[in-house]
């Protein structure tokens, strides 16, 4: 009886936290990226090692995540199974999974403990949220945590739907030709009937009272930038 109701106190406490820092980014129009990190292949592990052992192991990366997390960041044990997870409150979908990457890397070696050289067999589940107006934790959790769950993938990096779209749409965000810069480049790189030339179709599709606004804008910085001829 003491125990179950020590867990339930556990759950209710996480699920406080886990509201706490969704109601931040909703507030200020953050996303929040949660990451379920699992110890999979307990039982061969205890096998292997011992569950003493293994029981080390995972409170290793425990110590791991808790070094690296910022102060604004949750860890909590998940209610069942070897699964401990990390709210990341105001965080990307790049940045989620930046932070599973390097979580990852601190085990690319084997871990040494006693006479044994042991490979960690981690799996972390990505998922953020960026709209959070609907969002319940319970939904994050669940969203966060089904991703471990998907029997014919053993990537070791399971991002959830949501979280593949932002990445996408931030990809192509940064890989969009930046006009301004194109335009300048081909003002230097043409002679300015060539430029005007290029400029041409999109001044003759504006209506004409935003023509006379951009021919208003062009006296004004004639006014204001000395003429190359009169500086020759």
């Amino acid at each position: 009886m003491t125990v179950a109701t020590r867990t339930k106190s556990q759950e209710s406490h996480s699920q406080l936290a886990i509201r706490q820092a969704l109601s931040l980014c909703r507030r200020h129009e953050q996303p929040i990226s949660l990451l379920a990190i699992e110890l999979s292949e307990v039982a061969a592990l205890s096998v292997e090692i011992g569950q003493d052992r293994t029981q080390a192991v995972a409170m290793h990366v425990g110590r791991i995540l808790n070094s690296h997390k910022r102060c604004e960041d949750i860890l909590l044990r998940y209610a069942s199974g070897n699964i401990m997870l990390a709210i990341l409150p105001a965080t990307s979908a790049s940045g989620a999974r930046a932070v599973a990457e390097r979580l990852l890397s601190h085990f690319k070696q084997p871990l040494q403990m006693d006479e044994f050289q042991i490979e960690v067999p981690l799996r972390v589940g990505v998922h953020t949220s960026q709209n959070n107006r609907q969002i319940t934790a319970n939904r994050l959790v669940n969203d966060t945590v089904k991703l471990l769950r998907q029997p014919a993938s053993h990537d070791a990096i399971l991002l959830s739907p949501q979280t593949q779209t932002l990445l996408a749409n931030s990809t192509q965000a940064s890989t969009e030709p930046d006009i301004v810069n194109e335009l300048l480049q081909q003002q230097q790189d043409n002679s300015a009937s060539a430029f005007i030339d290029t400029l041409m179709p999109a001044l003759t599709a504006m209506a004409e009272e935003d023509r006379m606004v951009l021919v208003d804008r062009l006296l004004d910085l004639s006014t204001r930038t000395p003429s190359r001829l009169a500086c020759q």
